[in-house]
Parts: C-alpha cells; sequence; structure tokens
C-alpha cells in the first residue's frame, strides 16, 4: 500500500498540476508581434507644418508584451504605447504627439494603417510595412 501511495504522490499530483496548467492555458492567445523596423508612406502631407516637412519614412518598435516603444527614425522621439487587440496607440508623454494605427496582416505581410500627429499640426494618415529582418520566423 505504501508504494501506491509513493506513485501517486509522485506521478499523479505533477500529472494532474500538468493538466491543470494546460487547461488553464488553453484560451490564451499571445500578444502580436509589431516589434523591429517599419518603413512609413505618409499621405496628405501639409508642409506648411514645421514638424511635417520632416515627416519620418520609417520607424522602430521595440515591443515587450503588450507595451512597446517606437522611435522615429529622423527624430529623437520616443513614443510609449500599448498594444489593444489589432489597434495600437503610442504618445510622446512630454508633448502631443501621437500614433495609432491598426495592424493589417494579409498575404503574409503586415502592415500598420494609422494617424501619426504633432503639436500644433493637422494629423496626417499613413501606412507602414514591416521591414524585413534576418530573422524571418516571427511572423
Amino acid at each position: 500500500m505504501k508504494k501506491v501511495f509513493t506513485y501517486l504522490a509522485l506521478v499523479g499530483v505533477p500529472f494532474l498540476g500538468v493538466t491543470g496548467i494546460l487547461h488553464v492555458g488553453a484560451n490564451l492567445r499571445p500578444t502580436m508581434n509589431i516589434n523591429g523596423p517599419w518603413t512609413m508612406e505618409v499621405r496628405g502631407q501639409d508642409t506648411s507644418c514645421p514638424a511635417l516637412k520632416t515627416a519620418p519614412t520609417g520607424f522602430s518598435i521595440t515591443q515587450t508584451g503588450q507595451n512597446f516603444s517606437v522611435t522615429l527614425n529622423n527624430t529623437n522621439e520616443i513614443l510609449h504605447g500599448e498594444i489593444q487587440g489589432t489597434d495600437i496607440n503610442a504618445t510622446l508623454l512630454k508633448s502631443s504627439t501621437s500614433l495609432r494605427a491598426t495592424v493589417d496582416r494579409h498575404a503574409g505581410s503586415t502592415h500598420l494603417w494609422g494617424v501619426l500627429s504633432f503639436a500644433q499640426c493637422p494629423s496626417v494618415s499613413f501606412v507602414a510595412t514591416q521591414s524585413e529582418t534576418i530573422s524571418s520566423g516571427r511572423r
């Protein structure tokens, strides 16, 4: 009887633990990966706005879970944001610069469709494409 109890304790309890973890985690979904370099095409650019005369042509995203940072490629500005479903929202805390976009994944490519806003300038729409990197296994 002691052997049966020992067997159940050493095999049964870990088995029940693993089964419970798998059951609880069955509906968990990972946050989408938007990490890496992006090229951007700004549409409807207003050249009368000083901030838009040097509008960025790309940006880089550094992601940790749902939180991320966006570094615009021709400025020193770093926007911080959060992913909510397929929507991303990022702002620069010390100014009114913001980026709002929706992630679109079709036919093996990833795009962001969104709006970029600078202080005292009209918002501009953009489309960004995720640049290919050496480690293409992330999609």
